[in-house]
């Protein structure tokens, strides 16, 4: 009984430690886009804000700026929420709810209003939102 006691112990540690579902592309999904200087699409627009709000559940907001090269790229990290009825302690979710804002020299874009209209993507996908471009984000000189 004794080395049946110690033989689950052992594969239980090793189990736990072999596994480390926070912090791997399994808890992560992404986010990227362009932006833009002119209404033609070819020069490269650098220094937008861009402001992903997260739902503060299992996603929490952060923001970055687009590149020389206009891109923006976000990582987003999904996080262990409390179970509902019928689960026990913390789950995983498979998605992130999410809204996503542009600001430049006082304009602002909304790609997705995380109250009325906001992203859903799926753990491990990456979203690619439709580029903008300076007129686009209205009142942006």
């Amino acid at each position: 009984m004794k080395k049946f006691l110690v033989l689950c112990c052992v594969a239980a540690v090793l189990a736990l430690t072999g596994c480390d579902p926070f912090g791997t592309d399994e808890t992560k999904a992404y986010v990227t886009g362009m932006a833009y200087a002119d209404t033609a699409w070819t020069e490269p627009l650098e220094g937008v804000t861009i402001l992903m709000t997260g739902d503060s559940v299992n996603t929490y907001s952060q923001s970055t700026l687009t590149a020389q090269d206009g891109v923006f790229f976000m990582e987003i990290q999904l996080y262990p929420a409390p179970g509902g009825e019928g689960d026990f302690g913390y789950v995983l979710p498979g998605y992130a709810v999410l809204g996503l804002e542009a600001f430049y020299q006082g304009g602002h874009y909304i790609y997705a209003d995380i109250k009325s209209n906001p992203f859903v993507i799926q753990v491990g996908d990456t979203l690619t939102v439709e580029p903008v471009d300076i007129y686009m984000l209205t009142g942006a000189k």
